[in-house]
């Protein structure tokens, strides 16, 4: 069943190294959240996540909330084509490359 987002938003994922270990970062329509990041071939094993606290509307946090659980879960991750696709139990979110 598809979970919409808040009206207006879109999910931004970013990956980038930083002193020999990964980092993901993303926002969701209101706070800034990330994390140190270990892949595995399947998984994304993140630790201690950091965010913003900004005040936002109440849908917004409930959002945020809802990444960082799913973040905390080690998803399982494929990439087919131009397409992230990340997985926690039946939740499924595909991401696709904004690169130009």
């Amino acid at each position: 069943v598809p979970r919409p987002l808040v009206p207006e938003t879109h999910i931004e994922l970013t990956f980038k190294e930083r002193a020999d270990e990964g980092v993901i970062g993303w926002e969701a329509g209101c706070n800034l959240h990330g994390a140190n990041l270990d892949v595995s071939p399947q998984r994304l094993h993140l630790r201690e996540i950091a965010g913003t606290a900004m005040g936002c509307r109440d849908e917004l946090h409930a959002q945020d909330e809802w990444l960082v659980a799913l973040f905390t879960s080690d998803p399982y991750w494929e990439l087919h084509q131009d397409r992230l696709m990340l997985t926690v139990g039946e939740t499924v979110i595909e991401l696709t490359s904004s690169r130009d």
